[in-house]
């Protein structure tokens, strides 16, 4: 049975609010943080499954006290026009990049495709800054104050990528095919001089780079190219043992939580 997890909702808000994208007062719709259709491998064995006893012995979770999402974790961040014309038209462009990437075979630890690479670049961003602004647990690491959000929320706006090394993403595709099906909290470290973020979706981690020198890091070879040449990385399998192991750690605390609360 596939392990798999996806993300209690956020705690409900009042729909009314100023829109993070276009800065408007205007009735708020709940917006997917990470894109619906990067659930698709969650959901592609029909109805999501939320843990298995693979990594948990026998034991599972009544389903009252599961992690299952059937619309993945979604939150009152953009008006209607954002998140169907900017953000959704950024998303629909890459979206046959994603099933490439998902689809890819790997003769190495090293591969690439080719995308757009002013809306992939594009993508990226929008996976960061709305992980950035989200008040998600999920996404409680991600934080990149108010100056890269507000850099990243104009490029969104007038649809500019800018260069390879600003806000650099490494595409990892896990190796481990179970991990193609969950997904854990969003990771955050240093990086020398520079703020390293870790926004994982199932089967593929995107690793990000920030700061304002990031035009000094010796990878930059790995971030997406001006010329539409996407590399990829195939994770080794200690990377995603540790990744296992942090969502085996998830389930069980949240199980724990469950069954303090059941007993209230």
């Amino acid at each position: 049975m596939i392990l798999c997890l996806l993300p209690l909702p956020c705690q409900p808000v009042n729909p009314m609010n100023r829109c993070r994208l276009c800065q408007e007062s205007v009735k708020l719709i709940n917006s997917h943080i990470v894109p619906e259709f990067m659930y698709e491998p969650v959901y592609s064995g029909g109805k999501a499954q939320s843990l298995s006893g693979e990594y948990l012995g026998s034991r599972r979770l009544s389903p009252g006290r599961s992690f299952l999402s059937s619309k993945g974790n979604r939150e009152h961040l953009l008006c209607a026009r954002c998140d169907n014309e900017v953000v959704g038209n950024i998303e629909g462009k890459v979206r046959q990049s994603i099933n490439l990437i998902r689809e890819y075979r790997f003769s190495a630890d090293r591969g690439h495709i080719d995308v757009d690479y002013q809306y992939f670049k594009l993508f990226e961003l929008s996976l960061l800054w709305r992980a950035s602004i989200s008040n998600h647990w999920m996404f409680a690491n991600v934080s990149l104050g108010a100056k890269h959000e507000e850099i990243i929320r104009q490029r969104l706006l007038t649809h500019a990528p800018g260069e390879p090394h600003e806000y650099g993403c490494i595409v990892l595709v896990t190796r481990e095919l179970r991990l193609m099906r969950a997904m854990i909290h969003a990771q955050a470290e240093k990086y020398g001089r520079h703020s390293r973020y870790l926004v994982v979706t199932p089967g593929i981690h995107f690793d990000f780079y920030v700061s304002s020198h990031t035009k000094n890091l010796q990878f930059q070879s790995l971030f997406v190219r001006k010329s539409g040449k996407l590399p990829l990385l195939r994770t080794t399998e200690q990377y995603d043992q540790r990744v296992l192991d942090k969502l085996v750690r998830m389930v069980k605390s949240s199980s724990g939580e469950n069954d303090a609360n059941s007993t209230r």
